[in-house]
């Protein structure tokens, strides 16, 4: 799903003029103007003709592969029925359930730290929690330093949000952007314990947005109630009375297959009291007349808007490039990447 994205992300960013580069999934490299515009993806396959398949695709789509490599598990494989717009899948997780922490480790300097944006999946969080908490924990670690990271989170499915519990809920509460479509935003606040019967989209997105994030006197751990994350990705207790509660500046944006995108965000950062600038927006979404294949559509979308962040264009904008990112991957079998560049009004 992620891998989907970043070559969606590379190939809008591709369709923009240049610009300063940031993000994308796994993570995106900064540093010279090539790599600025240079996705990579970071994941585990198995050492076999689907893994190698998917290197040698993901490549042709301009997106660097950085893959921990199974030796005994195979590539993850999923099969999809497709009626309409509605479809089932089945899938045969294989190593991506088994991602190394050490292959974190060996691609931190080259490629985590020189990262802008980090985007991540529920289902990275779901395979290897102390990968995915290590990498928040690393966003917010950097943010606070001026570095300016962007943490990004897909919540993916709604028996993720319910298998991944309080990690994910962990780093939804260091997240900047949170991607969700309603059912997966309902489970996760379930999760939370916040959700009740009757909660309209919109209150929904007030409440993932609204998940606080707090800080420890010290550093380098910060709490959210009274469990820590350190720099690491473990965890330790702390009185939460010490805590200094940072400024929310989260956004929520939760997709509704043809229906308005909901987008509930801090609309001006220039008023110390952020709350009162919290609002909550309508995108509408062009219906689409001829739909091939709904797979990838929600990762499209994300792929789009994340380039608009790279770009560092408003979220009125990145919400359009979004919307016509997974319009053109609808028209395709699969996630497909179109030939022609995309083309969007703002």
């Amino acid at each position: 799903a992620a891998q989907n994205t970043a070559r969606v992300c590379q190939w809008t960013l591709s369709s923009m003029q240049p610009a300063v580069m940031s993000g994308c999934p796994a993570t995106a490299a900064a540093g010279t103007e090539a790599e600025r515009l240079q996705c990579v993806s970071v994941g585990c396959v198995g050492d076999d003709e689907h893994g190698r398949f998917l290197a040698k695709g993901t490549r042709q789509d301009n997106v660097r592969t950085e893959y921990a490599v199974h030796r005994s598990l195979g590539t993850g494989v999923c099969a999809v029925i497709v009626s309409g717009p509605s479809r089932c899948l089945v899938s045969n997780y294989g190593a991506w359930m088994d991602y190394p922490l050490e292959h974190l480790t060996s691609v931190w300097d080259s490629v985590v730290r020189r990262s802008a944006i980090i985007y991540m999946s529920g289902f990275f969080v779901e395979s290897c929690s102390a990968a995915a908490l290590r990498l928040a924990a690393h966003a917010r670690d950097s943010r606070c330093k001026g570095a300016g990271a962007l943490l990004a989170v897909n919540l993916s499915a709604e028996y993720v949000c319910r298998g991944a519990g309080q990690d994910l809920v962990d780093i939804v509460q260091l997240a900047d952007v949170v991607f969700a479509n309603v059912p997966e935003a309902r489970e996760l606040a379930k999760v939370c314990g916040f959700w009740n019967d009757g909660d309209s989209v919109e209150c929904l997105a007030q409440k993932l947005r609204a998940v606080h994030r707090r800080k420890c006197v010290g550093d380098p751990a910060r709490s959210r109630g009274d469990v820590c994350v350190c720099a690491d990705g473990s965890r330790s207790h702390s009185g939460g009375g010490s805590a200094e509660a940072l400024p929310a500046r989260r956004t929520v944006v939760l997709t509704r297959g043809q229906l308005p995108v909901v987008w509930c965000g801090v609309v001006s950062t220039d008023n110390a009291d952020f709350a009162n600038g919290v609002c909550v927006r309508h995108f509408p979404v062009e219906r689409v007349g001829d739909i091939t294949d709904t797979n990838g559509a929600g990762d499209a979308f994300v792929g789009g808007y994340l380039s608009g962040l790279a770009r560092n264009l408003s979220h009125d904008v990145c919400v359009k490039i979004a919307i016509a990112s997974a319009r053109c991957v609808v028209q395709q079998v699969g996630c497909t990447i179109p030939t022609e560049k995309l083309t969007f009004n703002v």
